[in-house]
Order: C-alpha cells, then structure tokens, then sequence
C-alpha cells in the first residue's frame, strides 16, 4: 500500500467518527413515536450543568474578650474585638443591632471593634453577627452573638466593720460572718481574705436583705497559740472587669482552750468538786498557770495550779448547801504575773439551782 492510499483511509476513517453522533440521531428519529422522546429527554439531561453546591458552613464568630456578659464602672472604656471568618473561604460581614448611646464600630469586614465609655450606670445588650456571602448563588448563612454589658455606679462595695481584735480559743470553732453592700442593683460582690491562717475558711453565702454574705470560720490548733495573733483581711469587691474594692483588717489573739469538766455538790462531804483541762502546746503549759474560781456573783472561791498535763482540780472546804454557789467561773491565768486569759463558766449540780 502506497503511502497516497494510507493517508485517504486515515482521512475516511476521521469522517465516520466525526458524523457517527448525528447518524445515531438520525436513526433515533427514525424510530418515530415514544422512542424519539425518551432518548431526547435523557440527551437534554446528560447535557444539562449541575446545581450549584449547597453552601455548607455558616461563619465562626468570635468576641475578645470572650463570653457572654461584661461588667465595668461609669467611666470605664469597654473595647470588644469581633472576629469572622467562613470555613468555605467566602467573604464575611460583621455587623451589630442598635448600640448604645456613646459607643461606636470601627469599620472592617473580618474584624471590627465595639468602643464604649458609658456615662451613667445601666444595662445593655449588643448582639453582633456575622454573614458571609457565597459565590456559588447559593444562600448565605449568619451567626450571631449576644452580650450584655452591666454598667455599675463608680464606688467600691462598703464592707460592714468587724470588732477587731477578737479571741479565738483552741480547739473551739469561731464562725464570724461578713457582710456587704453593693454600689448599685446591677453589682456583685465578691469576697476574699489575706493571711488566712492554715486551717482558716472564708466561704460565700447567699445573699439577704440587699447585702452580699460570706462566713469566715475557723479552729485554731494548739501549735498556732505560739504565734499569738493573727491579722486576716477582709476584702468585698464587686464584679467589673476593674473591680473597686473595700478592706478591714482583723486581729484574731489565739488564746489556750479552757474547760470545766465537771461542777458538782458532793452531798457526802458538803464540799463542792471542779476540775477541768488547760488545751495548749506543750510549751505554752510549761510555764506557771493557774485557774482562778469565782462564784455567780464574783466572790472568789479559790485559786488552783495546772499541771504540765494542762489538767487542775478544786475541792472546797465543807460548807452548808444554802451558801454552795450556783456556778463557777474558772478564769485561766498566764505566767508569774497572772495575766488573765481564757474564762469558762458552768453551772453547778446540785438542789435549790434552777
């Protein structure tokens, strides 16, 4: 075969491809009826272009600071950054409802800050949103966040005065509430405390009567009497992002646990029985103590020495029953000048004592 002869086969060969399709719709006409509606529709559908995607992600919004609720004093200038961006690559708007009065939005898409220094105390509500703007035609998609903004008075809440000082006895829990009052409605008022002693507890309780509680608690131990005082203080602040805040200082004088084990009329002996213990560190009951006992009305009935053990014990002289005392008095008294500490009283048993 010359090489003529190729090139006119490889020439007829291209035409046939090229006007296969339209001998294949001639021949579908040809058939007539339903069949040459049933391949043209199925034609005009594999010829068709597909629907645009859906559009699958809404932005992500974002607020700095974060969260749903800020609080800051008349004069205070609150800054809130809005953030936005589209999973799906698509251009972005950030936009708020109705602002307040005084504040304002920087201009930007992806990005735009919120300004405000309010001028007076009160409460608003910023929404911002995000919408992004397919472009595939398809829908477009917000997200939205709210925040409300509380606005309090300038003034640090006012911390109700604590007696200062004040005894706490070892072993004995002291319980001492703390109260405050806010500046205005809107406030809250957090609690805290400085040089808590170990074991101390400052915990807040609910509100009441328009003040802001919280209960301050401790049981001091016997090795904490060798300090001797403790100054904790208190503090009430309120809830802004620069929060103002009140303080008091308190001493707490640790002092030795005393008690009366025992008061009784011993009918056998007319003569009346008191015994009790001193609770402190070994060293603290190394030194000279005593217990001074008092009848009801301040008469003195004897003064006894506590052991290094911290116990003591008193036996009176016998006596009629109608001079007996009612109660007793036990006062603790420290070191050789006999300064007075801890004082316990506690009635005693016997008949004709209500």
């Amino acid at each position: 075969m010359n090489t003529k002869t190729s090139l006119r086969r490889q020439r007829l060969s291209r035409a046939t491809r090229a006007l296969r399709p339209a001998l294949m719709a001639a021949a579908v006409l040809g058939l007539g009826g339903g069949h040459r509606h049933a391949v043209t529709d199925a034609w005009a559908g594999a010829t068709d272009a597909p629907p645009p995607p859906a559009n699958a992600n809404a932005p992500r919004l974002t607020l700095s600071p974060a969260g749903s609720s800020q609080s800051i004093h008349v004069g205070d200038t609150l800054e809130i950054t809005a953030t936005a961006r589209d999973p799906d690559g698509d251009r972005v708007s950030i936009s708020t409802g109705p602002l307040p009065a005084g504040a304002s939005l920087s201009d930007g898409t992806g990005s735009r800050r919120l300004t405000w220094t309010p001028t007076e105390a009160t409460t608003a509500t910023i929404n911002f949103k995000a919408r992004d703007y397919p472009g595939n035609g398809s829908a477009a998609r917000t997200t939205s966040h709210r925040i409300t903004i509380a606005v309090h008075d300038d003034q640090a809440p006012e911390l109700q005065t604590i007696a200062s000082p004040q005894t706490v006895i070892i072993g004995t829990r002291l319980q001492l509430p703390v109260a405050a009052t806010a500046a205005d409605s809107t406030a809250t008022v957090i609690f805290d405390a400085t040089g808590m002693p170990k074991g101390a507890s400052l915990k807040a309780k609910p509100p009441a009567d328009g003040r802001f509680n919280a209960l301050f608690r401790w049981k001091p131990s016997a090795a904490q009497l060798a300090q001797g005082s403790y100054t904790v203080g208190f503090i009430a602040r309120d809830n802004a992002r620069n929060p103002l805040q009140s303080a008091q200082d308190v001493v707490f004088q640790v002092a030795p646990g005393l008690t009366v084990a025992a008061a009784r009329w011993n009918r056998a002996g007319s003569t009346i029985g008191v015994n009790g213990r001193v609770m402190a560190s070994r060293g603290f009951l190394a030194q000279s103590l005593r217990v001074r006992l008092t009848d009801g009305s301040g008469g003195e009935l004897d003064t006894v020495t506590v052991d290094g053990k911290g116990r003591w014990n008193y036996h009176s002289a016998p006596r009629a029953l109608a001079s007996a005392p009612c109660t007793v008095k036990a006062t603790l008294l420290v070191g050789e000048s006999g300064s007075e500490s801890t004082s316990v009283s506690k009635p005693v048993r016997k008949s004709g004592c209500q």
